[in-house]
C-alpha cells in the first residue's frame, strides 16, 4: 500500500553566503500530483563560476516529517546542463513517553511512528528564479520561475542515507541563464509500507 504525504512550509531567504573562497567545480560534471501542496523552502544565492552558476544553501536541512534532504547544491551551466547534489534521509521519530502520576508496570517499550515504514520515494524539484533581486522577501511578490528542473524520483531505505547526484539538460537554462539569480528547492515524499525492496538508483549522466 502506498500513501502520498506532503507538507507546506516556508523558510526565510538566505541573506547571503558566508565569506570565503569559492572552490572550483570541475567543468562538465556534473510525479504524480498530490492533493496537498509539497514542502518548499531554502532559497540559495549564486556563487559565480566560469560559464556556470553555483547555488549553495545556508540552511542545514529541509525536513518533512521523518524525511529530510540536506547538503544541497545546484549548478547551472551556460550551455544548458544542470547538476544537483544532496543527501536524503529517512529517520523515524520516537513516540514521546506518557507521563504517569504513580508507578505502574508497562508491558512494552514505546513504539516508533514510522517503525513499519521500510522506505519512501523522494521527489525533488528545482525552480530557477529570475529577476528576484537582493533583499526581496519570499511571499510578498510573485516568484518569476524561469525553469523547473526535476531529477528522477528515488527510493530511500529506513536508516540508510542516500547521496543523490542528478544531472540533466534543459534548453531553457540556456535561454534564461543570464536572468536566473536564485533557485528554490521543492521536496516531498511518498510512503511505501510494503516489504523491503532494493533501492532504485536514478539514472544520471555527465554532460
Amino acid at each position: 500500500m502506498r500513501l502520498a504525504v506532503a507538507e507546506t512550509a516556508t523558510l526565510a531567504p538566505a541573506a547571503g553566503l558566508a565569506a570565503g573562497e569559492v572552490l572550483p567545480v570541475p567543468a562538465g560534471v556534473l510525479p504524480a500530483p498530490l492533493t496537498a501542496p509539497p514542502r518548499v523552502g531554502m532559497i540559495g544565492e549564486p556563487r559565480p563560476l566560469a560559464h556556470a552558476k553555483l547555488f549553495q544553501f545556508r540552511e542545514a536541512a529541509l525536513r518533512s516529517d521523518h524525511c529530510s534532504i540536506s547538503h544541497i547544491a545546484v549548478r547551472l551551466q551556460e550551455n544548458g546542463y544542470w547538476w544537483i547534489s544532496l543527501r536524503a534521509d529517512q529517520n523515524p521519530r520516537e513516540v514521546p513517553p506518557v507521563e504517569i502520576a504513580t508507578p505502574t508496570m508497562t508491558l512494552e517499550e514505546p513504539k516508533q511512528f514510522t517503525e513499519h515504514l521500510l522506505r519512501n520515494q523522494f521527489f525533488v524539484r528545482v525552480h530557477c528564479i529570475g529577476g528576484h533581486g537582493p533583499g526581496t522577501e519570499r511571499g510578498l511578490l510573485g516568484t518569476p520561475v524561469m525553469v523547473q528542473l526535476e531529477p528522477a524520483p528515488f527510493w530511500v531505505q529506513r536508516g540508510m542515507p542516500y547521496p543523490l547526484i542528478g544531472t540533466g539538460f534543459h534548453p531553457a537554462v540556456v535561454e534564461f541563464y543570464d536572468l536566473i539569480d536564485r533557485v528554490e528547492v521543492e521536496f516531498f515524499y511518498r510512503l511505501d509500507s510494503s516489504q523491503a525492496q532494493p533501492v532504485v538508483t536514478p539514472a544520471g549522466g555527465v554532460p
